[in-house]
């Protein structure tokens, strides 16, 4: 027999935020603005992933984060202008943390499982994820965030699940894991944590959790 559901556990970007503009086609569309043409945007974002593939790296504070960012932009404005403002502006404005948006049911299923449930993140995600649950008004219904740049480790690895227990200070088998990814899935269930996959193309979140016997 099952235990009653006390902990639901969460990913972030794809169950309960998206960006619906893409990070490349924010960029794209403030150089436009500008007045660049296309060839050299296209070039300049080249340029720009170059830099993250070569400079790629643990991000583990909003230091490090801010820094290998910085360095993108740097690397995108210098193929189109010697203003140094011009990548500070675009990091300002176009950083994905201006861009997250809740799915159009997250809210109403967060007030509805507030009280009734202990919630928690576990995200493979950079620092400044916490400031996007801030920004976007639903920090105060969660328990704890578990950010895997944070913790050092990362979904499916064993160890982001047991860190995300214990600060829960739950038992696996009175959890219940959602994600848009099956691995990661596969990765809760084989600490005992039962685990849904969610789909949005076929599915919302609501669903999911009535399906798993949460009371909403």
């Amino acid at each position: 027999m099952t235990n009653k559901i006390t902990t639901i556990f969460f990913d972030a970007g794809g169950v309960l935020l998206d960006r619906p503009v893409h990070k490349e086609d924010s960029i794209t569309f403030l150089l436009r603005s500008k007045g660049y043409p296309e060839d050299k945007i296209e070039t300049a974002i080249a340029q720009g992933k170059s830099y993250l593939r070569i400079n790629n790296q643990w991000l583990g504070t909003w230091e490090e984060e801010k820094n290998y960012f910085q360095g993108y932009y740097n690397a995108i404005a210098s193929c189109l202008s010697e203003d140094p403002n011009l990548a500070k502006q675009l990091f300002f404005q176009t950083y994905y943390i201006n861009y997250c948006a809740l799915f159009p049911e997250v809210r109403g299923v967060l007030e509805a499982l507030e009280g009734k449930y202990k919630l928690v993140i576990i995200s493979n995600a950079y620092p400044s994820m916490e400031w996007v649950f801030d920004k976007l008004d639903i920090s105060k219904y969660f328990h704890s965030l578990i950010i895997s740049a944070l913790v050092n480790c990362y979904k499916p690895q064993p160890e982001i699940y047991r860190i995300s227990l214990e600060k829960a200070d739950t038992k696996p088998d009175e959890s219940i894991f959602i994600d848009d990814r099956k691995e990661h899935c596969k990765g809760a269930e084989d600490l005992g944590i039962r685990s849904f996959y969610l789909d949005r193309k076929v599915n919302d979140l609501k669903h999911i959790l009535l399906d798993a016997g949460v009371e909403i």
